[in-house]
Formats: structure tokens, sequence, C-alpha cells
């Protein structure tokens, strides 16, 4: 009776002890996601360029920093796109034309599609890997099927960007990587965009996509907005380290069409944040029944104030050690939420603090909250909103109309040699030492890129102003595979 009483006794012990140790330790774990999980990052509200426009009107809703020069990252895509609708248009190519992968464009570095040197694909599976995936080796093969070269292909986009008053916008390659002179504005942007809705609107599917499939790749649309905003019908992201993350997006409700751009967020849930917040101000600003869209017409907009004429790097803010992204709370309080029951106070903010919001943001993204209930939130669902279209994937296929998947050797495939940044800016060049508008200058002096000419703007393009910018962007390394 003895030892069952001592047992006893020691056994109530041992149980006092775990019980003691738990609950210091779910202390503890408290006290870490406290500190771990500050209640602001240091960063600041988001203050890039943006511009809101109605389709309809063609009337500038809302704008910040439209004209300031940035880089373009992967929305460079859409001007890819533009020229190669010119092609179609001009009967130069149809969706059913090849293009075939060189070794020039299979050696450019992700994101990219993967394909193999003399694989075949169509200009229209072509276009739609492009704007989905967001492929970097797609849009060499492009530019190659449609011009006969790479650096022919990106004087065609040049020209293209004069003709629709892209007066501060130059391109050097056809994808967006990082590129010295590569710079566009927020407001050039919305021009081409515009001009993709107006000249070519039997192409709005290929923008709307929230994912496809080659082969055995299925790859979905880094836009969420697609999946959780009502009426999104597109545009482009990008990323690269110098220009945060970049987003070009469009929808439609109670008939009228929107598009907004947003340059230089600080992670992926911010310029998602930041652009459906943009477009529901849009679409409360003007319209109903009987309004129309108030504002000033995009072509005669110009600058209030100062403007940035060299593009600001932000690799220094993006893409720092250890990451410092905007936190769930000031989202949240910035930006307001998609749900009603979202408290800002609430302990379970802290559960997304630390996100690592740079990472590919797709559907049904949860975290688990440091809460004793265990309680687990879509961070997406509190933001955006919950999916309302589920990423139902486009099957597409390899090889051409007619043809096969992997083109003949010999004199049916030529793969063009590796283009050398120095060779394509020196194609570029003009002839004389002064840059003429959009192009390179010579390297031994003059500017980079001279952005906006002094000469007014035609009356097909959208504006002019008295300030000739300069961009000079600092020479980066090819940037780490990251989500477009």
């Amino acid at each position: 009776m003895t030892n069952l009483r001592l047992i006893r006794d020691r056994f109530a012990l041992v149980l006092v002890a775990c019980l003691l140790a738990i609950a210091l330790y779910a202390a503890a774990t408290s006290a870490a996601w406290a500190q771990a999980a500050p209640a602001s990052s240091g960063l600041g509200r988001f203050d890039g360029p943006t511009i809101t426009v109605d389709v309809e009107s063609g009337n500038v809703l809302s704008a910040n920093r439209p004209f300031d020069a940035w880089y373009p990252a992967s929305t460079t895509k859409m001007m890819t796109a533009y020229v190669v609708f010119q092609a179609i248009r001009d009967g130069r190519v149809t969706l059913q034309s090849p293009v075939t992968i060189s070794q020039n464009a299979a050696n450019q570095p992700p994101s990219k599609a993967g394909l193999a040197v003399g694989q075949v694909l169509t200009v229209e599976t072509a276009l739609r890997v492009l704007m989905v995936k967001s492929a970097n080796d797609i849009a060499v093969a492009l530019a190659e099927s449609v011009s006969g070269s790479e650096p022919a292909f990106i004087s065609e986009m040049n020209r293209a960007a004069q003709a629709l008053g892209m007066r501060r916008t130059t391109f050097t390659n056809p994808h967006g990587l990082p590129s010295r002179g590569q710079v566009t504005t927020a407001y050039d942007l919305s021009l081409l965009t515009m001009a993709l809705l107006r000249q070519f609107p039997q192409r709005n599917d290929f923008y709307s996509m929230p994912a496809v499939t080659l082969g055995r790749a299925e790859w979905v649309n880094s836009n969420i907005l697609l999946q959780r905003y009502r009426g999104a019908f597109g545009f482009k992201t990008g990323y690269i380290c110098d220009s945060g993350f970049n987003l070009v997006a469009g929808a439609r409700r109670g008939g009228r069409t929107l598009i907004t751009v947003t340059l230089g967020a600080r992670s992926g849930l911010e310029r998602a944040v930041v652009t459906a917040h943009n477009l529901d101000e849009g679409f409360r600003r003007a319209g109903g029944l009987f309004g129309g869209a108030s504002g000033t017409a995009l072509a005669s907009y110009r600058p209030s104030g100062a403007v940035r004429t060299e593009a600001t790097r932000m690799r220094p803010i993006v893409c720092q050690r250890p990451r410092v992204r905007p936190t769930f709370q000031e989202l949240a309080s910035a930006y307001g939420t998609a749900s009603p029951a979202y408290s800002p106070q609430g302990s379970t903010a802290a559960a997304f603090q630390d996100r690592d919001a740079s990472a590919p943001v797709l559907p049904g993204t949860t975290v688990q909250a440091p809460s004793t209930e265990g309680e687990e939130i879509n961070v997406l669902n509190v933001l955006l909103g919950p999916v309302i279209r589920e990423p139902r994937p486009v099957a597409l296929a390899l090889g051409g109309a007619t043809g096969p998947s992997v083109a003949r050797l010999g004199r049916w495939i030529v793969p063009n040699p590796i283009a050398r940044p120095g060779a394509q800016l020196a194609a570029l060049r003009p002839s004389t030492a002064a840059a003429a508008p959009g192009q390179i200058a010579p390297a031994a002096s003059g500017p980079a890129v001279v952005l906006d000419p002094s000469a007014p703007a035609s009356a097909s393009a959208a504006t002019s102003t008295s300030n000739v910018g300069r961009a000079v962007p600092q020479p980066v390394p090819q940037p780490v595979p990251r989500p477009n």
C-alpha cells in the first residue's frame, strides 16, 4: 500500500512538472512570435508610380508619379505581344506560323519554358506561354521568328513605342531582364495597354488566362487578381530586383473598363493589394447610370511637378538580406480588407508578419496563426477576397499547325548565334554622335538613353513635355530565378 502511494505521488509530481514545462514553452513561443513579427516593417506606405485610366472615356482617374522613369521588367512582354499582333495584322505571320527555339532563345535566363533547341510551336501557343509563364526564351524565339533577328525586333519595339507616344520608354530586349537603358514609365505603360485594348480587342483572351499546360508542365498566372478580383481580365506582372514588383491590370464592372499600372511594389502581395485598391477607387470615383468618368484626358495629361528621369533602383529594398516586406497589418490598415470580420487589432494579424511575400502567391495560401485555438487564416481571402475563378489551365501543345514539334536538322533549322549585349546595343545606335529619341547613344559620350525628345508630339502621340530625361541605370548581374 505504501509503495502504491509513493508511485502515485511521484506520478503527480511528474505530471505537474510536465504541465509547467508546456506552459513555459507556450509562453516562450508566443513571445518569439511577437518578437519575430513586428507590427511595422519600417518601409512606410507604398509610394511607387501608379496610374488608373477609364478606357471608354480615356480619362485619368488617379495617378502618382506616373512620369518617373522605371524599369519595366516583364511588363516589357506587353510590347513584345503588341509587335507580334501588328505583324499578324500586316500579314507577315499568322497565329499558326511556326516559332522555332534557337540556341539564342534557349540560352536566356529564367523565368523560361525550358524548351530544347529545335522545338517548334505556333505563334499562338508562344504568345499564350509568354503571357502566363512570362518565359524569356519564348520572348526571344518570337522576336527572331517575326523579325528575323532579335535586334531587328527590338528596333520594331522602339518604333512602336514612339508611334504610341511612349516618349520616355526605350527597349533593349524583348523580355525585360536587366539591361542598361531599358526604362519606361507608368504613363507610357498605360498608353501601351490602351493601344492593346483598342487596336486588338480580339486578342483580349491572351491576357486573361489563369493558367496553361504545355506537355507535362503547368504554369499558373502570377497575376492573382485574375482569380480573386471581380471583373479582372489582364494584363502582365513583372519583377527584377531593380524594378521591384510591377503589375499592369484591367477590370470590367457595370459596363465600365479600367486599367491601372503599379510599379515598384515591395512584395508580390503589396502590388496585388495596391492594384486592387486603385481599381476599387476608380470604380467608385465616377460612372454610374448617367455619369461619365471625370478626369483629365490621357492624351493631354502632363506632369504637375518634378519628374525623376533616372530609374530608381529597388534592389537595396526588395533583394536585401534578410528580406523586409510590408507587413500584413500594414497592408490591411492602409488599403482595407475584403473581410468585414477582420480586426487589425486581432492577435491573429501577427501570423502574416514574416511571410516572404516575394514568393509566388497562389490560391489557398494559408498561414498558421500563433493562437491557442490554432486558427488558420487565408491571407489572400482577408486582403483580396475569396477565389471566384479557379485557375483552370488552357491546354497547349508543341508543334506547328501541320508540322512536327521538332524541326528537322540541316537547312531547316539554323539557330541564331548567341546574342551579345554589345552587338544588340550597337545595332540600335544612330550614326550621329547624338542619340535619337528612344535610341542608345554612342558609348564614348552622351546620355545613355534619351527618354523624351524636345520636339512636340504628333497628333497621334499622347503627350510631350519640355522635360528631356536621361536614364543611366547601373549594370546588374543576371537575376536569380524569381516569380514574375
